[in-house]
């Protein structure tokens, strides 16, 4: 039995209309920038008192009420200003989303692209950087195909650099960790520098950018 916060879009508001229309932002914080696994699990089935305790705490929170602000100001139209964000910002953090996991029996990486887990937490780009990881998490995954059974080139390009690191620390194969961690290393700068992620990346801003209170540039 485990217990995990959900997201809930049936209010008439304009808040939970931008939720129910935008739901991969909304959850990228719900899920990965609050603590609820091994908390409230001794509680249940007393589920009002989970959802008290767990909304209040999220109330005492000030780095989630900072993000959670900075998504909901586009739908409820309080004046705050845009936090700005460059190009390189935003790729150091969309690339650790592209992670290489562990080794299977064959030698090859198994690979995700996922919240939990990637290499965000490790990495500091400024006090809004959960903002910009929910900007990338759903660009990622709203341009992850390009065609209905055909994924995006820059899904293809990750996959390539996969095998080329693979191939190039193969040495240190009897190494697992430090061969995970070499191939790991590689395909995050690889992305970070990969041209049809930025374009993918831009792209989904452009079209999507009156719904974020952030600027890239």
């Amino acid at each position: 039995m485990g217990v995990s916060p959900e997201l809930i879009t049936s209010g008439i508001d304009s808040l939970s209309g931008g939720m129910k229309k935008h739901p991969r932002r909304f959850r990228y914080v719900l899920l990965n920038k609050t603590r609820f696994q091994g908390i409230y699990e001794k509680y249940y089935p007393d589920t009002v008192k989970i959802n008290r305790l767990f909304t209040d705490t999220l109330a005492r929170d000030p780095s989630f009420m900072r993000v959670f602000g900075q998504l909901s100001q586009p739908f409820t139209k309080k004046k705050n200003s845009a936090v700005r964000f460059t190009k390189e910002q935003m790729m150091k953090v969309a690339a650790r989303f592209f992670y290489c996991q562990s080794v299977r029996n064959d030698g090859t990486l198994a690979t995700t692209i996922c919240i939990g887990r990637n290499g965000l937490a490790d990495l500091v780009t400024g006090e809004d950087q959960d903002l910009l990881e929910a900007f990338c998490f759903e660009a990622i995954f709203e341009k992850y195909d390009h065609s209905p059974g055909v994924k995006s080139q820059f899904i293809k390009n990750f996959l390539a650099y996969v095998e080329e690191g693979q191939a190039k620390y193969k040495h240190l194969f009897s190494d697992r960790e430090g061969y995970v961690v070499s191939v790991r290393n590689y395909c995050f700068g690889k992305m970070e520098n990969d041209r049809a992620l930025e374009e993918a990346l831009i792209k989904y801003y452009e079209e999507n950018r009156e719904s974020w209170g952030l600027v890239v540039e």
